[in-house]
């Protein structure tokens, strides 16, 4: 009892005050437990359970699956404004309030660029008759680990590349996260920085950048990736005092410049990094905290 394997939707149809028209094709629910919620609904009617005391973590409903399908905005004049193909937000067994594991993906989102102003922002990226993109995002919580962990956050759009993001936050107890959000201060204090690795794949846009902007300053493309990287050495050199690394950094960044490809960047903590502290430092500038980490750029790979 309280369990509904799927509740579907079809045909949906919405009109804001400022006029745009949203539809959905179709949106479903699956997975749907609401035995907690029962549960405590007995224990209110019987006077087992009073409103003073918390609602406890089983007695929110569990959703498994949420799917979209076919969206699309458009202006009352029919100008479309966006549609994506499908939206699917999928989470694991829960660890009190918090899904274990969480997966999210946009496809075949569609942007029509409708004016003057988005194409003169969006013709340096190659891009002049709309922005198609695509996004997934998966999270999990390893409790062996007492680690969570980013497993992937990409967003790539057509023509221009993609950019991905992998990353964890260590020292985190699954007692502590079954007592959220009361612990929330003291999960705070105890988490602790993860290695970080940020990659930009090529899919032209930076080719498209470059020959864009190079034109519009009357430059050779060979000109301006060299002005390109003197800026760069001299900015990476204002903020890294290694200058081994730094030359590292500038020459992979160059290697890039010279064929785009794909560029990583990565960052591994020198030791147990508190989050609390890592924004303290990043407070007063971004460049505050490089110190705390190893810093490796990779071209190419």
């Amino acid at each position: 009892q309280g369990k509904i394997a799927s509740i579907e939707f079809a045909g949906i149809e919405a009109a804001s005050p400022t006029g745009q028209n949203t539809t959905v094709g179709r949106f479903t629910v699956e997975g749907i437990d609401l035995t907690g919620l029962l549960a405590l609904a007995k224990d209110f009617a019987e006077g087992a359970f009073s409103s003073a005391r918390p609602v406890p973590p089983t007695a929110y409903p569990d959703i498994r699956r949420i799917l979209a399908e076919a969206i699309e905005v458009k202006e009352q004049s029919g100008q479309q404004l966006a549609k994506v193909g499908r939206f699917e937000l999928e989470g694991g067994p829960r660890v009190g309030l918090m899904p274990s594991r969480l997966r999210a993906k946009l496809t075949e989102l569609v942007a029509p660029i409708t004016n003057a102003r988005q194409r003169a922002q969006l013709a340096p990226l190659g891009l002049t008759e709309s922005v198609n993109l695509g996004a997934e995002l998966e999270i999990e919580y390893v409790e062996s680990a007492r680690e969570l962990r980013m497993r992937t956050f990409n967003v790539e759009v057509d023509d221009v590349g993609s950019l991905n993001l992998v990353m964890s936050i260590g020292g985190l107890d699954r007692a502590q996260i079954e007592a959220l959000p009361g612990s929330a201060a003291v999960l705070g204090l105890s988490a602790k920085a993860g290695a970080l690795t940020l990659t930009y794949t090529e899919d032209g846009g930076v080719a498209s950048f470059i020959s864009h902007v190079a034109k519009q300053a009357g430059m050779g493309e060979d000109d301006f990736k060299e002005q390109i990287k003197q800026q760069a050495g001299m900015v990476v050199g204002q903020f890294i005092q290694d200058r081994a690394l730094a030359e590292r950094i500038t020459e992979a960044f160059g290697e890039f410049l010279d064929d785009p490809s794909s560029l990583a960047i990565t960052l591994t903590p020198k030791g147990d990094i508190p989050l609390a502290a890592l924004a303290v430092a990043l407070r007063g500038s971004p460049f505050a905290a490089m110190p705390m980490f190893n810093i490796e750029v990779k071209a190419n790979e």
